[in-house]
């Protein structure tokens, strides 16, 4: 088991049709380029992410999360597979604070 020593940080394209009622769907994808699936195994513990360290907002709650195992073959090399991990997120916004801030006023 390796855990990386870093802080991933990501952005999502935000939909706000439905502001501030809304729900946001983001994706995160880890993988390797220099290695290919015969060098290194990527598995992950569960299909769950670990959100054991995922720091609250007053702004927003993770409704669901989930990742998922993908192995490729690229046109480049087609007998040479490339792991990777995507995590999945739906966030939802809590609304209370632009309710009584812009919505009320």
């Amino acid at each position: 088991t390796w855990t990386p020593p870093a802080i991933f940080k990501s952005y999502c394209e935000i939909i706000v049709t439905h502001f501030p009622f809304d729900e946001q769907n983001c994706s995160m994808k880890l993988g390797t380029w220099t290695y290919d699936g015969s060098v290194v195994a990527i598995n992950p513990e569960s299909d769950q992410p670990d959100l054991s360290n995922f720091m609250e907002s007053g702004e927003w709650v993770i409704k669901e999360s989930r990742g998922w195992k993908h192995r490729v073959l690229y046109a480049c090399c087609p007998s040479t597979p490339y792991l990777d991990i995507t995590y999945h997120f739906v966030m939802q916004r809590l609304p209370l604070y632009f309710i009584v801030n812009v919505i009320i006023p």
